[in-house]
C-alpha cells in the first residue's frame, strides 16, 4: 500500500525483493521499477538510476538485519531510512 500511494503522489518508486509472487504483486500494483535480488544488485540500480547519488527515502519492511544494512547502502547522504521490521543484536 505504500508504494501504490508514492506512486499515486509521482514518487519514483524502486521495490526490492527476492520472492517471486511479491514480485509479480509488485509489478502488478505498482508502476514502480521492480528489482529481484536474485537477478541484480539493487545497490547498483539505485545507483544507476540516481546517478550515483542513493535513494533520498527507503522503506525497509523485511526485517532481517541484511536488509538493514541493504537500506543503508541504498540511501544517499542525509537520506532517510525508515524500518518497519524487527532485528536482533548480531553476534
Amino acid at each position: 500500500m505504500a508504494a501504490q500511494t508514492l506512486v499515486a503522489q509521482r514518487v519514483n518508486v524502486v521495490l526490492i525483493d527476492m520472492v517471486k509472487p511479491r514480485l509479480a504483486m509488485a509489478a502488478e500494483i505498482s508502476s514502480g521499477t521492480v528489482v529481484d535480488i536474485n537477478q541484480e544488485n539493487p545497490v547498483d540500480k539505485i545507483s544507476e538510476m540516481t546517478n550515483g547519488k542513493g535513494a533520498a527515502f527507503v522503506l525497509e519492511a523485511a526485517g532481517p538485519q541484511s536488509a538493514l544494512d541493504q537500506a543503508l547502502d541504498l540511501v544517499k547522504t542525509r537520506g532517510t531510512v525508515v524500518t518497519n521490521g524487527l532485528y536482533r543484536e548480531r553476534g
